[in-house]
């Protein structure tokens, strides 16, 4: 029972480990391709394409192959405390920065520059907010989610592959291709719609 713990175990792959490495290689061929082969762009991308096929059909192939399995490891960090009330509050006094505002009292123009000031701090605030507690996080979980899912959905599966390579290549293949023809499809589409409207 032990020895069967401990081989599942050493089967299992860091779902974060393996989701950044697939992202990474998306990313430098979807990057060196088009920087390199300088080929009309609606090329470029049939060439990515075809490149990040082959990464699918190579790695679902040799994850098969070793009866590996993809592990769910990743784990949502907390919330920061941006306002935390903690400490000691200082005793009042009668004196601040905000004591001066009586001279912008009767000055219009003074007065709106201070409020415009203000209402762009608090929008500078809430937009480092949001970048930093929800976009960045929520880019990052999708990075992790969609590849690792995509991985996970054919090697978790039991397709019975273990040492077969025939066996492993053809669900390679068919998932690969699976994962590819939608963003083929796509291009192809808008080259097709962009192709009508030129003169």
């Amino acid at each position: 029972m032990e020895r069967e713990k401990e081989e599942r175990r050493r089967l299992r792959l860091s779902g974060k480990a393996t989701a950044f490495c697939l992202v990474l290689a998306f990313l430098v061929t979807g990057i060196l391709i088009p920087a390199v082969l300088k080929l009309p762009t609606w090329i470029d991308f049939e060439i990515v394409l075809v490149v990040w096929w082959a990464i699918w059909l190579a790695v679902l192939t040799t994850l098969l192959y070793q009866g590996k399995r993809v592990a769910d490891d990743h784990q949502m960090a907390p919330p920061r405390k941006w306002f935390s009330g903690g400490g000691q509050q200082k005793p009042a006094t009668s004196s601040g920065w905000g004591d001066g505002w009586y001279w912008y009292a009767g000055d219009a123009e003074g007065c709106a520059i201070i409020l415009g000031v203000i209402g762009l701090v608090i929008a500078s605030i809430f937009a480092l907010w949001f970048l930093i507690e929800v976009a960045i996080p929520l880019t990052l979980f999708l990075l992790y989610v969609v590849p690792r899912g995509m991985l996970s959905n054919v090697i978790n599966d039991r397709h019975h592959c273990t040492g077969r390579l025939g066996r492993s290549f053809r669900w390679a293949l068919l998932w690969a291709t699976a994962y590819t023809v939608p963003l083929a499809g796509i291009v192809w589409w808008v080259h097709f719609l962009l192709s009508r409207n030129v003169p």
